[in-house]
């Protein structure tokens, strides 16, 4: 992503009370908060991020800012995000979660890769999601599979629905 379109989304949105702002770069994640109960709930999830000042002194290549809304996934604050739709790709990714990348990333593109380097058809391919930021993978995927409590447009894009991704795999096993 751009670094000065990324630095302005990233300062735009920290100025809002109820945004906290996510950067990946190539080899890490960083976030520039004092909030303790937001690097806590990243923590708890996964994320291994580092602490900055300013994310002006992030050195590598920026590839994704994902952007929570704390109380949820407005109309307002999408307009917010929306306005820079026409310069990155904008992804809702969970209840309070928006991603925006390079208009080319998105998760069908990487499984694109990944089945061309393995040399693995669509057709052979089983895919799981849940939200926006899975259709472009769905697409990519003969058995693409939306989480039951997806919300109906994603049940839409894939194939199939399941409760669970153990069952389905477990069922891919025993073949």
């Amino acid at each position: 992503i751009d670094k000065m379109l990324s630095v302005t989304i990233m300062n735009e949105m920290q100025k809002k009370r109820d945004c906290r702002v996510l950067l990946a770069g190539e080899t890490g994640s960083y976030v520039s908060t004092y909030d303790t109960d937001f690097t806590r709930y990243l923590a708890e999830h996964g994320f291994s991020t580092e602490n900055v000042k300013d994310f002006k002194e992030v050195k590598e290549p920026i590839t994704k800012i994902s952007i929570y809304a704390k109380y949820g996934l407005t109309e307002e604050f999408y307009e917010s995000v929306d306005r820079w739709g026409d310069k990155i790709k904008i992804a809702i990714s969970g209840n309070n979660w928006v991603d925006l990348t390079d208009e080319y990333v998105n998760k069908g593109n990487a499984l694109a890769v990944v089945q061309h380097i393995f040399e693995v058809t669509s057709e052979d391919t089983v895919t799981f999601g849940d939200n926006y930021n899975d259709v472009e993978m769905f697409e990519r995927s003969y058995y693409s599979y939306a989480m039951q409590h997806s919300p109906s447009d994603i049940r839409k894009c894939a194939k199939h629905i399941t409760p669970d991704v153990d069952s389905i795999l477990e069922d891919i096993l025993r073949m």
